[in-house]
């Protein structure tokens, strides 16, 4: 786990930059595929949407790697890069339900719009813990 850890801090803002934006290619181009399954699973009989939990996941990414691609920019504004990101991410989470409305086969849903507003959220947190945790322990 320290490996990684340390993996992740020594990492530079270009390689979380390349990463957002391979990231956000991705969601934009998923969110694009015409008439796209809702993906389920079955446990003892009870059928459950996985999907919501793939738009958490997949926001959750997205603005864990924008706080970083920012943070190690400028490490001395975290509060900042964190209000930053916490608004553009949930425009981009909105943003991208409302593009689904020009797919044939796609919807816009406010459950979707929830799961991927609360990814941002919960991404921006995690982040936010990470990288605080980070500026401590390399200062010290």
């Amino acid at each position: 786990m320290i490996r990684l850890y340390s993996y992740f801090i020594s990492r530079s803002a270009r390689y979380y930059r390349n990463f957002f934006w391979i990231w956000i290619s991705l969601v934009i181009m998923v969110s694009s595929v015409p008439n796209l399954n809702t993906p389920k699973i079955s446990i003892s009989g009870w059928t459950f949407r996985t999907d919501h939990l793939l738009h958490w996941l997949q926001y959750l990414a997205l603005s864990f790697l924008m706080v970083s691609w920012q943070f190690k920019k400028l490490p001395f504004s975290l509060k900042k890069i964190l209000v930053y990101t916490l608004a553009i991410g949930i425009l981009i989470a909105v943003g991208d339900e409302y593009h689904q409305l020009l797919i044939p086969g796609r919807s816009f849903t406010y459950a979707d719009m929830l799961s991927n507003t609360l990814g941002v959220i919960t991404g921006v947190i995690v982040a936010g813990f990470f990288w605080h945790s980070a500026a401590k322990n390399l200062t010290h």
